[in-house]
């Protein structure tokens, strides 16, 4: 099993890449409780190490990006309160991982894709469920 997800940017959001990994190591870097993570860049990508396990964010910006987010708001939206912006957005996080046979990184996950989802104008698409979290 691999863990998906897209995080869609509104237009006035503002957020980079960049922004997204101090948010990440911020989280899990500063506190002892949490898993350590190292970060590596590529163009538009950051990888997310924990142990032997990635996850990897991807930002696309494709103009193809828009019109997929007018059909997800729609598709899957239907009772958001934000449907509208949502279906505004331009650019999205493409979030996917390394298969983890043993969910012994489902918690890394999960944190990761909540922590993308607390920044302001960013809506998240929990893939397997196909529902904005």
């Amino acid at each position: 099993m691999s863990y998906n997800a897209l995080a869609l940017i509104a237009p006035d959001c503002g957020i980079t890449l960049q922004d997204a990994e101090i948010k990440l190591v911020n989280f899990f870097n500063h506190d002892p409780t949490k898993p350590s993570m190292s970060v590596s860049h590529g163009e538009n990508r950051l990888t997310l190490s924990f142990d032997r396990w990635a996850l990897y964010i991807y930002l696309d910006m494709e103009p193809s990006v828009l019109q997929e987010s007018q059909e997800m708001a729609n598709r899957f939206g239907q009772h958001h309160p934000d449907k509208e912006i949502i279906a505004t957005c331009n650019s999205r996080l493409e979030i996917s991982s390394d298969t983890d046979e043993n969910m012994d990184h489902f918690n890394d996950y999960v944190l990761s894709i909540e922590q993308l989802g607390k920044i302001p104008g960013i809506f998240v698409l929990e893939m397997a469920g196909l529902e904005f979290i």
